[in-house]
């Protein structure tokens, strides 16, 4: 069976949310744990063919994103660099051209890095970057195709869903 597709395709769109955290300093190291939901809207498709009888476009979406995530940075004054890492999880929902959607939850992983700067005792704004791996979902095709004993076989393309995120956000410190 010969099968192609367009391989990776990219998603767009956004994320909004809120994030709950925690952080203790020591000197000029910073340690934390960071949470935080996102309602999303990405969304990509791409093209799957399996035979001259079974084309078609495999479209994702991802509705909402979930981070729980280590942080570890350096405190320059009221400048803090840090890296940060944990587990994703989010809805990821795919069909095959006109096909009924499959939604799952995956769970995943998460990486990244940010800057902070606090402008006052309790506020401060922060921008940083996350790259996210979720699960594969699935696409399964419409059509089905022998396989080289006849046996027919439906196609079932696995999506990854890889995002890409750049973010900005104000905080508000709680003095204890």
């Amino acid at each position: 069976m010969t099968t192609t597709s367009t391989g990776n395709f990219g998603t767009s769109g956004f994320v909004f949310g809120g994030t709950v955290g925690a952080n203790y300093q020591v000197g000029s190291l910073v340690f934390g744990v960071e949470a935080d939901g996102d309602w999303a809207d990405a969304s990509g498709f791409g093209t799957f063919t399996a035979s001259a009888l079974c084309t078609g476009a495999c479209f994702t979406t991802s509705s909402w994103l979930s981070t729980v995530r280590g942080r570890a940075g350096y405190a320059f004054d009221r400048f803090l660099v840090y890296g940060t890492g944990g587990v994703a999880f989010g809805n990821v929902r795919a069909n095959f051209s006109n096909d009924p959607v499959t939604s799952s939850v995956e769970a995943g992983w998460t990486v990244g890095a940010g800057v902070e700067f606090a402008f006052t005792r309790n506020w401060s704004a922060k921008a940083e970057y996350l790259f996210v791996n979720l699960a594969d979902g699935s696409c399964t095709t419409n059509c089905a195709i022998a396989d080289a004993s006849g046996t027919p076989v439906i196609p079932n393309v696995a999506v990854r869903f890889n995002e890409s995120i750049v973010r900005g956000g104000i905080n508000y410190r709680f003095s204890l």
